[in-house]
């Protein structure tokens, strides 16, 4: 499958989150692992983007498998995709090819960030333990109910507010 089949992928599986949300046993090791996925994404991006850029292809692998690898595991399939075609340019020898699915990625990327943020963070709510529920909870000064939306709402922010990427080659 190409990157042009890759639009017939769901841009996650909701089959691989539950399966990975059963793996992790606890909510919140799961809301932990998708805020830091959420959060790592920029770097994974910047760090594969500046090592095909500079035709560094053992880190260009590195990257790139990183992307590939973190990408199945959450289930961000189209995602997955655009970085198994990158890789095969690389395997291949050819950077140009890789550098110009950058774009493609940095899509796909952007687009998995909301809809993984739209369909899975508000399936936490770290304020509904059971302790919670028998007794009542006075937030800490300073810190609301559902901050770590906040959070997320920031970090996806500066996502769309990151310099556009541009390739050089040559």
């Amino acid at each position: 499958m190409s990157t042009d089949d890759s639009n017939e992928l769901p841009i996650v599986s909701e089959r691989i989150f539950t399966d990975l949300q059963a793996d992790l046993e606890e909510p919140e090791a799961t809301l932990r692992f998708l805020l830091n996925y959420l959060e790592m994404w920029d770097g994974r991006f910047t760090r594969l983007s500046a090592a095909v850029s500079a035709g560094n292809k053992e880190r260009a692998m590195d990257a790139v498998l990183s992307v590939r690898t973190s990408a199945r595991m959450i289930g961000a399939l189209r995602l997955a995709q655009v970085a198994t075609d990158i890789e095969r340019h690389l395997l291949g020898g050819d950077t140009r090819g890789a550098a110009l699915l950058l774009e493609d990625l940095e899509f796909c990327g952007r687009a998995t960030m909301q809809e993984l943020r739209r369909r899975f963070l508000p399936r936490f709510d770290p304020d509904r333990t059971a302790d919670r529920q028998k007794k009542p909870h006075a937030p800490d000064p300073g810190h609301e109910p559902n901050d770590w939306l906040r959070r997320a709402d920031s970090l996806l922010a500066g996502l769309s507010s990151s310099a556009k990427w541009e390739p050089r080659l040559g």
